[in-house]
């Protein structure tokens, strides 16, 4: 009985005989699970580190793409998410000692043509993220979380199929390569769950000139707010004479996500078009987190409303008078209203919070707006 023999006659280990371009062809036919065909060869340190140097520019391209407007470069983050490439290396060496592959193949040809194997995977993810974060492409299905984590699956499953079949290929089929896949494959989860930083860090100080304000805390600042508050309370007054006797529209806009201005904008708008489209004027209270208004609004967290509603119930018609709540932030599909102010701490708005307190300042006409994802809950 005969053993089966490759018709290949190898080369000589070390052999440094293939150019460049013959590494990259290697290294494209591993990324679609063909043999790589580079028994005996090895690339030259130049070789290695023109492909190394050539791969991590690119991905460093795409991630930059990525970020519209200005951003920095974050060295630390960069290092950082090198883990699994050290962790291959590692990993392949011990393949490699083992005497499987009969050491037809030497490491350094294990990672040249392993990092050419991963570049299409790179290319088409960052190409696909850097036309969504420009408005390029439709997100139809990564507006969702799932969406999103299911490409970012597919991408990291693509990439270890890679990865194990070509340490098969070039180390030979044993045990270790079922090692080598569990470890790279907790190394993606575990990058991804704890450690997902990037390389390029949106630099909002060079898109606006100047770093964004920040909320100073002191005393003074919480005793101002809670005098704000029952200041805008006070100055409501329901309409007196014939007008008095009519039903009346009263408004209550809650904007508590701080992070955005696009909140603010929304909810001082939706406060004009209540108080002069609805004739509403001197009966709407607009609670806000904005870094800005501090000292001229209260602050919307979910205390603060059920005093509001408590306040406005006290000043209008219960059963006669309409109020109007109006909702804007981020929402979650638990159907929760995202609250931030930091560096205060704010609890989210609930539905279940919104009713109890309606129902407890006794409003019985009540219009409900929420501007917000999953708002239809």
């Amino acid at each position: 009985m005969t053993d089966f023999v490759e018709t290949t006659v190898p080369h000589s280990v070390g052999a440094a005989d293939l150019p460049l371009q013959g590494w990259l062809g290697a290294g494209l036919r591993a990324a679609v699970f063909m043999p790589p065909r580079v028994e005996g060869r090895a690339p030259t340190p130049l070789q290695l580190l023109v492909i190394a140097l050539g791969v991590f520019g690119l991905d460093l391209a795409l991630q930059r793409l990525s970020i519209p407007g200005s951003a920095r470069f974050d060295l630390q983050a960069w290092v950082s998410g090198l883990h699994g490439v050290l962790a291959f290396m590692v990993l392949m060496g011990w393949l490699l000692a083992s005497g499987a592959s009969g050491r037809r193949h030497r490491l350094g040809a294990c990672m040249a043509v392993w990092l050419v194997a991963l570049l299409p995977n790179w290319v088409l993810y960052g190409t696909l993220v850097a036309l969504l974060a420009h408005g390029w492409v439709p997100a139809k299905v990564l507006v969702t979380p799932a969406g999103a984590w299911a490409v970012f699956g597919v991408a990291t499953l693509w990439s270890l199929a890679v990865s194990a079949v070509l340490a098969g290929r070039m180390a030979g089929w044993t045990w270790r390569v079922a090692v080598l896949a569990v470890v790279l494959a907790a190394s993606a989860a575990l990058a991804a769950w704890q450690f997902m930083a990037r390389p390029w860090q949106a630099d909002e100080a060079l898109d606006g000139g100047l770093e964004a304000p920040r909320l100073h805390l002191s005393q003074q600042l919480f005793e101002d707010q809670q005098a704000l508050l029952a200041q805008q309370l006070d100055a409501i007054r329901p309409p007196e004479g014939a007008a008095g006797d009519q039903a009346q529209v009263y408004g209550l806009v809650f904007a508590p996500y701080a992070a955005e201005d696009v909140f603010k904008r929304e909810s001082t708008l939706v406060a004009s078009v209540l108080a002069q489209r609805f004739d509403a004027q001197g009966r709407v209270v607009q609670l806000l987190n904005h870094t800005g208004t501090a000292k001229t609004h209260p602050w919307a967290n979910p205390l603060n409303l059920q005093r509001t509603l408590h306040g406005l119930a006290q000043r209008m018609n219960t059963q006669r008078d309409v109020l109007v709540v109006y909702l804007t932030s981020h929402g979650a599909q638990n159907f929760q209203l995202a609250a931030s102010h930091w560096p205060l701490e704010v609890e989210p708005l609930t539905p279940a919070v919104l009713r109890a307190a309606l129902d407890a300042a006794g409003i019985q006409n009540r219009v409900v707006a929420v501007s917000a994802c999953f708002s239809g809950g």
